[in-house]
């Protein structure tokens, strides 16, 4: 995938507020009407998922068993290290996107 050094993980909850968080997210894709995507990771079901974010979304949305879960408490958010950044590591990233955007229904779920 590329330079691991390029990327850190921070935490977000709920809404995104890219100018808030004091860090670049790392690019995921566009959504269906043209806004920003980020690239996020939720627990769920026992397992740490691959999940857009962005700030037209409520929270996190992951694609899992054919339908999109909103993840209200996400764990990290994708941003570039002030350390090594490189732009190929986003290209890599951007291909996983259209696998996040796969959903068949929004259902919703609070994580505690």
């Amino acid at each position: 995938m590329g330079d691991s050094r390029a990327i850190r993980w921070v935490e977000v909850s709920n809404a995104l507020n890219v100018r808030a968080l004091n860090a670049r997210p790392v690019e995921g894709g566009k959504d269906g009407d043209g806004s920003q995507l980020y690239v996020a990771r939720v627990r769920f079901d026992g397992g740490v998922h691959a999940a857009k974010v962005g700030e037209n979304l409520p929270a996190a949305h992951l694609a899992f068993n054919g339908k999109e879960i909103i993840i209200y408490v996400s764990d990290r958010l994708m941003v570039w290290s002030t350390r090594c950044v490189s732009d190929t590591v986003a290209e890599d990233l951007r291909s996983i996107v259209p696998q996040l955007n796969e959903s068949v229904r929004p259902v919703h779920f609070v994580q505690s």
